[in-house]
């Protein structure tokens, strides 16, 4: 797990999650019963989701939150 905080000064907990058919995303979780977001990650296995989740700088990570979308919304291939 890592944590960023955002240009609003809101903190964020950052996880990886399962989805389905294969599909890993981060998690974006704001502190104190926040909004929560996703965004995928290219990885095959939890362990190399986690890992690109600790290789990302603090700047990629909030620029995958700025991209994110809420963790309701679905694809197209629903999930």
């Amino acid at each position: 797990m890592r944590q960023i905080v955002d240009a609003h000064g809101s903190s964020w907990d950052v996880q990886v999650m399962f989805a389905s058919y294969g599909v890993y995303y981060l998690i974006f979780a704001a502190q104190g019963a926040g909004e929560v977001r996703k965004s995928p990650v290219a990885a095959d296995t939890q362990i190399q989701a986690e890992r690109a989740l600790a290789d990302l700088s603090q700047e990629a990570l909030l620029n995958e939150l700025a991209e994110s979308v809420g963790l309701e919304e679905t694809s197209a291939f629903g999930f």
